[in-house]
């Protein structure tokens, strides 16, 4: 049961009645139930692969987890975190040893692997107690708005989901909807209509030159931003509807000021996680600037190999990693002359060039091979040709009519929009909240009709799976 089906609306809405009538004592088992139930209707082999891993973290956590120390423990560790891990690098790594055919990828185990490691690391570190109640860990591990892409679960932070009274708010019922509908019309307004006429550039690279291709990379920056974004909007939203809270993924990304930061931004508990479990425990920034610059190129390397086991996606994180190099070492040097912080105009160029930077890592993440790359970028700069700005035609060849690319476009308008208005701590959420019912509503409906009527379906819509399912 797919995000993007009618039949996931359905189900949470029938989920939330079932939710709130039970008796409060009784409503974790409904979510678990619930999960259950999602995940095994989705995929019966992701289903067993997730619940026995879940259950092997459990049992550490409730033997091995609890000894003071002796070799045992950290063995205990070694050995979770390979069993953890195997699946994983099996699956994900058939590009390298398969000839680069794909095999069947449980669903969501690159998500709740990490999550489940991190509950093993932590408990190792003692930083908080195991959790005894199985019912409440399985929750955690197979919660099902959070399984298919993410957020990556802390248990830590997670665990005050468990601990709610889960009453009944409307305020925060109401806002989990709000984002549920705003993550469909990013990937159904923005993302799915800006993917036509990405693929149609990149499967005919050859003949679309010039800027058609500067024009397909920035739309793919966007296109796989608001995919994911709004993934993680609906699994938020939908978090939101039961009372549970899911740590938010991004936070305005692309207006980063550098690679550092747009890595604070996208993808924020892939970055958190990789930071705690991998960059920290190599030393750092500790152990001096060269090792810190050794342990940032392992951690992109990691990055990019967790998307994908192939050669593009490794070279993308090894690409983000050495520009992450370079700002260290600029800003060692800013910080010894004392230079000052940049004004308006010097923000809006940093930004600037940190978006190309990112567009052109992304180009390297979205071509099929290294060789397809190659070609893109030789195509790009083959002719001049500016007027496929403006000209309707060029959006024809590219998949699009000038009639549908208006939507687009307003999509866009309306995604940057509010990154901006949140940049500038302006809840659209809370300013909805304060106008009358009806304007609400008038709201609301606008939003959905939106959806329906400027969204892009048709015979590939069962298809058109959000881009990070795959990773």
């Amino acid at each position: 049961m797919s995000f993007i089906s009618i039949y996931y609306v359905i189900f949470v809405a029938f989920l939330n009645l079932v939710f709130y009538t039970v008796p409060v004592r009784y409503r974790i088992r409904v979510i678990l139930a619930g999960s259950l139930f999602y995940v095994f209707l989705y995929s019966k082999g992701a289903a067993l692969w997730l619940i026995a891993a879940l259950l092997v973290t459990f049992g550490y956590g409730r033997t091995l987890g609890k000894k003071e120390k002796g070799k045992g423990r950290g063995a205990g560790l070694g050995a979770v975190i390979v069993l953890l891990l195997f699946p994983l690098v099996f699956f994900k790594g058939a590009g390298f040893w398969n000839g680069g055919r794909s095999l069947f990828v449980p669903v969501g185990i690159s998500f709740y692997t990490l999550s489940l490691i991190s509950y093993a690391v932590d408990i190792y570190r003692k930083k908080y107690e195991p959790e005894e109640n199985l019912m409440s860990f399985m929750v955690f591990s197979i919660f099902f708005p959070q399984i298919v892409q993410g957020p990556i679960a802390r248990f830590d932070k997670w665990k005050k989901n468990l601990e709610a009274e889960r009453s009944f708010d409307y305020k925060e019922f109401t806002f989990g909807w709000q984002l549920v509908l705003w993550g469909y019309f990013l990937k159904f307004v923005v993302a799915d209509k800006a993917g036509i006429m990405v693929n149609t550039v990149y499967g005919n690279y050859t003949k679309l030159q010039g800027l058609y291709i500067a024009v397909a990379a920035v739309l793919y920056s966007i296109q796989l931003y608001a995919d994911f974004c709004g993934c993680v909007n609906i699994a938020l939203g939908t978090a939101q509807t039961f009372g549970f809270w899911l740590s938010p993924n991004f936070r305005q990304p692309y207006f980063a000021l550098s690679i550092r930061d747009f890595w604070r931004r996208w993808h924020m508990t892939l970055s958190g996680w990789l930071r705690d479990y991998i960059y920290i425990p190599l030393g750092g920034s500790r152990k001096g600037t060269v090792r810190q610059c050794i342990n940032i190129l392992i951690v992109f390397s990691v990055s990019g190999l967790w998307h994908g086991a192939g050669l593009t996606f490794l070279v993308w994180g090894i690409f983000h990693g050495i520009c992450q190099v370079a700002e260290v070492a600029v800003s060692k040097r800013k910080k010894e002359q004392k230079e000052k912080k940049p004004g308006i105009l010097g923000m809006g160029v940093r930004m600037g060039i940190t978006f190309l930077l990112v567009t052109f890592a992304w180009m390297i993440f979205r071509a099929d091979s290294l060789t397809h790359f190659a070609g893109l970028i030789k195509n790009m700069f083959a002719i001049w040709n500016p007027e496929v700005i403006l000209d309707g035609d060029a959006y024809y060849k590219m998949g699009l009519s000038r009639l549908q690319t208006v939507p687009l476009v307003l999509g866009i308008v309306s995604l940057f929009g509010a990154d901006f208005l949140h940049e500038k701590n302006i809840s659209l959420r809370e300013w909805t909240a304060r106008r009358p019912l009806i304007i609400r509503w008038i709201i609301y409906l606008a939003m959905i009709m939106t959806v329906l009527v400027f969204g892009t379906y048709g015979p590939a819509y069962l298809t058109n799976q959000f881009i990070y399912g795959r990773f």
